[in-house]
């Protein structure tokens, strides 16, 4: 039934392209395994206690210090595996908010894309490839609610490839020196995506194939290879210092860009305008982006229908708003963090059940004690001050041994982790206060029935 119950928790999590083939059900065989393995841990949990019921000949009242260590024992793992679990899930929770709350560079409301791969035998002219660009911007720009458009060989979290050597006029070339990534955009992308100008201009109409060679860099780029310096008027080309690649001039810094998703950090990022690099199939402008004033999925019909009149026989695919785009970009990041939370959820559960259930077997062990100790005159209060001090004993050595444990395999996940270190404080704190509040509330109901043991009925107790 919780199996059942977890499937509609977790079904809408599963990406749309993995629909196909993860459909989650219950499975006949995998059954039969989880009862095999249910069967197994009773059976082995219960020949402990079953042979040391066999070997008892007299009936203790206090119980034997030994076997209540290893109940002990046992507790203090539970906690600390409970511990480890909610530390390594806060960590990736926090992961999560840090990539879905960051800054991706630009503003992705009201946005609205749609792919638009041009067929190569009908556009191998350049002029026939850049007038279809022109004509369908025309027509997007057209609909009303349309705010502004363009077009790009990608958007950001789309395409991660496109990469490229870069060598730089006034430094010298080093192999291996970090690529940068390609773009071909048409003059309003940064407008449209509402990416920040921080130096120089953006393109124009003018930044034609018959004008000089122009690029516009990422912030990344400027702070890599000219930090402090003035960059605009510097010049560049694609490849190493032998290619025949033209030269350029970087008329225009941008601000970062997460092209590579939300939880990495910005790569660098040249982009060129497509009038002037029309030869570059392999980099084309593929997406058309719009800005909406409303709803940008409300359009999406007029969008299709603007395209298809340049073309009817043009392919419309991923039409759908950039914030979607973007979601199913943290899918996956989405799915683990759910997953470790429950699973974290569970242990915590199971740590704070096995406090109470000791403790609250404990109290029914000692009644006869606590009998004797409130007819000698001590305190119910006293009595319940033992049973959570016992308790809390335990928990807090848990907590020690669990929190050594998580300082040292957290950094582990260093490589999973945004934004966040693995020995965040802050994470470390509310990890332990969950699970010092849990424990003390599972160690307070056993200490607060200790404190109601009425003294008659627990001597006459057998």
């Amino acid at each position: 039934m919780v199996a059942l119950a977890a499937f509609q928790v977790l079904q809408p999590l599963v990406p749309p392209g993995m629909l196909a083939f993860t459909k989650l059900q219950l499975n006949p065989g995998v059954i039969a395994i989880q009862f095999a393995l249910a069967l197994f841990c009773t059976v082995a949990s219960g020949l402990l206690p079953a042979f040391r019921a066999a070997g008892t000949r007299t009936t203790r009242a206090i119980g034997d210090r030994h076997h209540d260590a290893l109940r002990g024992g046992l507790i203090v793992a539970e906690i600390s595996l409970a511990i480890l679990l909610l530390t390594g899930a806060a960590l990736l929770f926090r992961t999560f908010t840090n990539s879905t709350n960051g800054d991706p560079g630009f503003q992705p409301q009201n946005l609205i894309s749609a792919q638009t791969v041009l067929a190569r035998n009908l556009y191998q002219n350049p002029a026939l490839r850049t007038r279809y660009y022109t004509d369908v911007l025309e027509r997007v720009k057209a609909i009303p609610g349309v705010a502004g458009a363009a077009y790009s060989s990608s958007i950001p979290a789309t395409w991660k490839g496109g990469y490229s050597g870069v060598t730089l006029a006034d430094k010298p070339y080093q192999p291996g020196q970090p690529a940068a990534m390609m773009r071909q955009v048409t003059g309003d992308y940064f407008a449209t995506l509402k990416i920040p100008l921080r130096e120089g201009r953006l393109f124009t109409g003018d930044d034609t194939a018959a004008a000089e060679g122009v690029v516009i860099i990422k912030q990344a780029l400027a702070q890599r290879f000219w930090p402090g310096e003035k960059v605009i008027g510097k010049r560049l080309h694609r490849g190493d210092p032998q290619s025949p690649n033209p030269w350029l001039t970087v008329i225009g810094v941008v601000g970062d860009v997460r092209e590579l998703g939300l939880a990495e950090n910005a790569p660098i990022i040249t982009y060129f305008p497509e009038a002037q690099h029309p030869t570059a199939t392999f980099s084309s402008p593929i997406y058309v982006v719009a800005r909406t004033h409303g709803d940008p999925s409300q359009l999406a019909p007029a969008l299709r229908r603007a395209i298809l009149a340049v073309n009817s026989n043009q392919t419309v695919a991923e039409l759908q708003p950039v914030t979607e785009l973007l979601a199913l970009e943290t899918k996956q990041q989405r799915i683990q963090t759910t997953i470790t939370i429950a699973f974290a959820a569970t242990a915590l559960f199971l740590a704070c059940l096995g406090i109470y259930g000791m403790l609250s077997y404990a109290v029914a062990q000692r009644r006869q004690e606590f009998g004797v100790r409130l007819a000698l005159g001590a305190a119910p209060s006293q009595l319940a001050g033992m049973v959570l001090n016992g308790g809390l004993r335990l928990t807090i050595a848990g907590m020690l041994i669990g929190l050594a444990a998580a300082a040292v395999l957290t950094r582990f996940m260093e490589t999973l982790l945004f934004q966040v270190k693995p020995l965040e404080p802050g994470v470390f704190a509310t990890v332990a206060g969950i699970l010092f509040a849990t424990a003390l509330f599972s160690c307070w109901l056993p200490a607060r029935r200790a404190r109601k043991v009425e003294p008659a009925q627990a001597l006459r107790y057998d």
